[in-house]
Order: structure tokens, then C-alpha cells, then sequence
């Protein structure tokens, strides 16, 4: 697949959207939705996350646009990415194998990052510091 050829618009679960819904509600970390889904983009390729032929079968619905194009230009729509494509350039880095559609892989990656973050911050009421910490920290030899 050509990287034209990726989405324009990206989506999430049912479960994966009130999971974001719950985290904006309850811990004061982040100011847009979008900024949870580039986390979970990035917690899910740090934590290695292999996307599964059960993750791609998941019913997605439309939540960003991915980049504003030109015929966009004069309205103020949010972006996902920035026009020079951080996001899909930071997922190839890591995923190489996206190279052709890193927006479409960006959705399962995002999703397991999401829950992730949900379980930490809600369920087991981490703070951020704490979480980044566990993540960053190199494992006990």
C-alpha cells in the first residue's frame, strides 16, 4: 500500500472511545482527546504491542481527521497529525513495516494504548509521574 493511499480519518472502538471519555472526565492530564490517542500510539509501541488479526477485525467509528488538507484549509478543523506528518514518521521509525499505512495502523496501536492508560490512570488511579516512571524505567536485571 502507497502512504497516499493511508486514511484520512481515523477511528476507535465503542470501548476504546468511553475509555477516553472516563480518562478526560477523571484525571486532569490532558487537555484534547486527540492527546490521549497520540499517547496511546506511543505506549503501545513502547510497550512493544503487536497488533492482532482480532484487533483489525474490531468496528472502528471515525473520531480525527488525520491531517488538514488543502481544501480544509480555511476551516478550523483539529488535526491529529501535524502537517508534516510527526505521528505516521514517529510510527514507521518505530514499525517500519507501516511505512504504507501508518494512520491505519495508528488506530490499533492507539486503542491497546488507551486501554492501557485507562487501566493505570482509572482503574488502579496512578498518577502520570507514576506511570511514566514504570514505563521508562529500565526493568531490574
Amino acid at each position: 500500500m502507497d502512504a497516499n493511499d493511508d486514511l484520512v480519518q481515523v477511528g476507535l472502538s465503542e470501548t476504546a472511545n468511553e475509555q477516553i471519555a472516563d480518562i478526560m472526565d477523571k484525571v486532569p492530564y490532558f487537555r484534547e482527546e486527540s492527546d490521549l490517542y497520540r499517547w496511546g500510539v506511543a505506549i503501545a509501541i513502547a510497550r512493544s504491542v503487536s497488533i492482532t488479526d482480532a484487533m483489525r477485525r474490531q468496528r472502528l467509528t471515525n473520531k480525527f481527521r488525520v491531517k488538514a488538507g488543502p481544501e480544509l484549509a480555511t476551516e478550523n478543523i483539529a488535526r491529529l497529525d501535524t502537517a508534516e506528518g510527526t505521528l505516521a514518521r514517529m510510527i514507521v521509525c518505530h514499525r517500519p513495516e507501516h511505512a504504507g499505512d501508518p494512520y491505519r495502523q495508528s488506530q490499533y496501536l492507539a486503542i491497546a494504548g488507551i486501554s492501557f492508560l485507562y487501566k493505570q490512570l482509572v482503574t488502579n488511579e496512578l498518577n502520570l509521574a507514576q506511570l511514566l516512571d514504570d514505563l521508562l524505567s529500565p526493568d531490574d536485571p
